[in-house]
C-alpha cells in the first residue's frame, strides 16, 4: 500500500493529546508496548505495588485510552460517542472490554460483566436519544457483545465438546435437536446461557441497534454458535464474526450461507434468516491461543479427538487450525467477503485496516449489486487508527469504542495488545519508496506537528519514561 500525501489528522489533537500519542507511538516502535501490556494484565490480578499500578493506570489514560479508546466509565464514553456522530457521517460500535482473561472469572465477576454489557447498550440508547435530530442514515449505532461472559469458560467448552462430538457424528443435526441431545448439566448452563443472551439481544432489537456477537476462541465457539443461530431461529437479528484466520472459515460460511435460507418469523411475518443475519469479518484475534490449544489438546489426547474438538480444512496438508502465513490468512479474508457479496446477507462489517481487501471488496460488491440490494457494507476501524485508509464510497465508516469501567483501565491491556499493537506494527510503502511500520509512519507525523508547534522533541523524556515503568513494574513484580 502506498502512502498517499493527505492532511495530517494530528492537528485536531490538543498538545496534550499529541503528547500522549508520541509516547504511545514511541513505545509500540522500541518494542516495549507488548512487554509493557502484558506486565500490566499480570500485575492486575497479582498484589503489588499500589504506586506502580497507579503508574500503568495514569500511562493507559494518557496514551491508549485517550487516543483509541471511547473512554473510561459511562459518561466519558458516551460523550465521545456524541462528538463523533454529531461531527462526521459515521457510525460507532460500542465495546466494553473490561472482562479479559475469561477464564478466571468467578460468578461474581460474571455478574459485573452481565452489567457492564447492559451498560453498553444504555450507552447506545442514550447516544440515539441525544442524535435523534441529526442523526443520518450513515449514523449507525451499534453494541458489540461477547457473549462467552455470560457463563462460565468450562461450562461453555464442556458444551462445545459436545456439540463437537454430536456434529462429527451427525453432520446435518437441527439446532433444537443439538439442544435437546446435551447432557442434563450443560442443557441447564445452557439454557441460563441463553436466557441471557437473548435479553440483550432482545435490548438491541427494541432499541433499534446492531448487535454483533464475538465469536472468541475456538475451543468455546460451538456454544456460541448454538446460541446465536438458536437465536435467529427466535427472529432476533445479530451480526455474527467469522474469524478467517482459521483454515475451517470456508467450511463454516458453507454452512451458515445454508443455515440462512431457512425460513423464520420476525413481527409475524415469514422472511429468510439472511435478512435479519449480518456478518463481521476479521482477520481473528486469537490466533496464538488457538493454535497452542490445538496442539496440546492432540498431544494429552489423540489427533482424531483434536479433529473433532479443533476441525481443519479438509483440503489443507497440515494438520494445523490456523493458517501458517498471513498471505494465506489474507486470501481467506478475501475470498470470505467475495462469497457473502453472492448471498446477499443484510449487512456485512469489514473490520480490516487492509487498503487491498477494501479495494478488492468495493470491486466485488459493485459487481454483485443486484444480489445485494438490501446489504449494507461497513468499513469498520478502531477509534484514532483510520489514518489514511481510503475507505469507499459504497460503503460506511464505523468505528469501535472500547471502554472499560471506572477503575478497571488495566482491564483494557489486553485489548489494545490485540487491536491497537497490531495496527501500529502492520507494514505500509511510503510515497518515497520506503517500506515501515505504520507507528513509525504515525510517529513521522506527530513529530511534524510537535515541531510545527515549536514543542520540543520528547524523544529523550518518552525513553526515560519506558525505562522507569519498565524497573518500576518489573519491581513490583518480584515483591509480589
Amino acid at each position: 500500500m502506498v502512502v498517499k500525501t493527505f492532511e495530517n489528522p494530528n492537528k485536531e489533537l490538543s498538545n496534550f493529546e499529541l503528547i500522549s500519542k508520541a509516547a504511545l507511538l514511541h513505545s509500540v516502535n522500541h518494542g516495549f508496548s507488548n512487554t509493557f501490556l502484558n506486565w500490566a494484565e499480570k500485575m492486575h490480578k497479582t498484589p503489588g505495588d499500589n504506586l506502580t499500578k497507579d503508574f500503568c493506570r495514569m500511562a493507559f489514560r494518557m496514551t491508549a485510552i485517550k487516543l483509541y479508546f471511547g473512554g473510561v466509565g459511562e459518561k466519558e464514553t458516551f460523550q465521545t460517542g456524541v462528538k463523533l456522530l454529531k461531527k462526521q457521517d459515521i457510525g460507532v460500535i460500542v465495546d466494553f472490554c473490561g472482562a479479559e482473561g475469561d477464564k478466571e472469572l468467578s460468578k461474581e465477576s460474571l455478574a459485573a460483566v452481565n452489567k457492564n454489557y447492559n451498560s453498553s447498550l444504555q450507552i447506545c440508547e442514550n447516544l440515539a436519544d441525544a442524535v435523534k435530530n441529526t442523526l443520518k442514515a450513515k449514523n449507525r449505532i451499534s453494541a458489540a457483545i461477547k457473549v462467552s461472559n455470560f457463563a462460565e469458560y468450562e461450562h461453555l467448552e464442556k458444551i462445545s465438546q459436545e456439540l463437537a462430538k454430536m456434529r462429527s457424528e451427525q453432520p446435518d443435526i437441527s439446532i433444537p435437536d443439538a439442544i435437546n441431545n446435551l447432557s442434563t448439566e450443560s442443557r441447564e448452563v445452557y439454557g441460563r446461557y441463553r436466557s441471557d443472551v437473548f435479553d440483550k439481544l432482545n435490548k438491541a432489537k427494541k432499541k433499534g441497534f446492531t448487535a454483533f456477537i464475538d465469536a472468541e476462541q475456538e475451543a468455546i465457539n460451538p456454544a456460541i454458535e448454538l446460541v446465536a443461530k438458536d437465536a435467529l431461529l427466535n427472529g432476533l437479528p445479530l451480526n455474527y464474526t467469522l474469524q478467517t484466520y482459521l483454515t475451517n472459515a470456508h467450511e463454516k460460511q458453507e454452512e451458515w450461507a445454508k443455515f440462512a435460507e431457512q425460513r423464520v418469523e420476525v413481527d409475524r411475518v415469514q422472511t429468510q434468516i439472511k435478512d435479519i443475519l449480518g456478518f463481521k469479518i476479521v482477520r481473528g484475534a486469537y490466533m496464538d491461543p488457538d493454535r497452542d490449544e490445538r496442539r496440546k489438546y492432540a498431544k494429552e489426547h489423540s489427533e482424531a479427538e483434536a479433529l473433532i474438538k479443533f476441525p481443519i480444512d479438509k483440503k489443507f496438508e497440515k494438520d494445523e487450525n490456523i493458517w501458517p502465513e498471513k498471505e494465506l490468512t489474507d486470501k481467506a479474508y478475501n475470498k470470505s467477503f467475495q462469497d457473502m457479496f453472492t448471498i446477499g446477507y443484510c449487512q456485512i462489517t469489514l473490520a480490516t485496516m487492509n487498503q487491498k481487501s477494501l479495494d478488492l471488496a468495493e470491486e466485488h460488491f459493485t459487481k454483485n449489486r443486484y444480489k445485494n440490494e438490501k446489504t449494507e457494507v461497513d468499513a469498520a476501524y478502531l477509534r484514532g487508527m483510520r489514518g489514511n485508509l481510503r475507505i469507499p464510497e459504497k460503503f460506511r465508516r464505523s468505528e469501535y469504542l472500547p471502554w472499560v469501567a471506572k477503575g478497571g483501565e488495566l482491564d483494557a491491556a489486553a485489548y489494545s495488545a490485540r487491536r491497537g499493537t497490531e495496527q501500529l506494527t502492520s507494514m505500509v510503502e511510503m510515497s518515497d519508496g520506503r517500506i515501515i511500520k505504520r507507528g513509525e509512519m504515525e510517529m513521522e507525523l506527530v513529530m511534524d506537528e510537535m515541531k510545527r508547534r515549536k514543542i520540543p522533541d520528547l524523544t529523550r523524556v518518552f525513553d526515560h519514561l519506558n525505562s522507569y515503568a519498565a524497573k518500576a513494574i518489573e519491581k513490583s513484580m518480584q515483591r509480589a
